[in-house]
């Protein structure tokens, strides 16, 4: 072998020298590392997973619109509604011709699109219904008990 030509043996000696001795751009990672990366991927899903669980609790109605379905939701509805009546008729003498009169607000009215809550007054007293797809609950004249009838 003369100085000009080299054996192929040689030649991929040579490089493969200069590829295990060319100074490398990248570290690989030490343990230290993968630990720190996994926690912060792990404290990553904590904090989606808590953001997600308070906006549902924030916004139920837009995230679960069946939670308002529910006839306990309803009745306490009918007697935030009907407590705020009797305020009405004892500071006017009489029952008031609409909810809008008794100054109840539109979104006590109608809490979710898919309820509705409607009043009748009499010469007795008044009816209250809360209307949903699956219940009808009805506060009559009496006010003492509330009729739940699941549709």
């Amino acid at each position: 072998m003369t100085n000009q030509t080299k054996s192929i043996d040689a030649l991929v000696e040579d490089a493969s020298k200069a590829i295990y001795s060319a100074p490398t751009t990248g570290k690989l990672s030490t343990p230290n590392q993968t630990l720190t990366n996994s926690l912060l991927l792990l404290a990553a899903l904590l904090l989606f997973v808590a953001l997600v669980g308070f906006f549902s609790h924030v916004f139920p109605a837009y995230t679960y619109p069946d939670k308002n379905l529910s006839p306990e939701i309803g009745r306490a509805d009918l007697r935030a509604i009907n407590d705020q009546l009797e305020d009405y008729k004892l500071s006017n003498g009489r029952w008031p011709s609409s909810l809008d009169e008794a100054k109840i607000p539109a979104y006590i009215q109608q809490p979710d699109p898919t309820i509705t809550i409607s009043y009748t007054p009499s010469k007795d007293g008044y009816e209250l219904k809360w209307e949903s797809k699956v219940w009808l609950i009805t506060l009559g004249p009496d006010k003492l008990t509330a009729n739940i009838t699941k549709k």
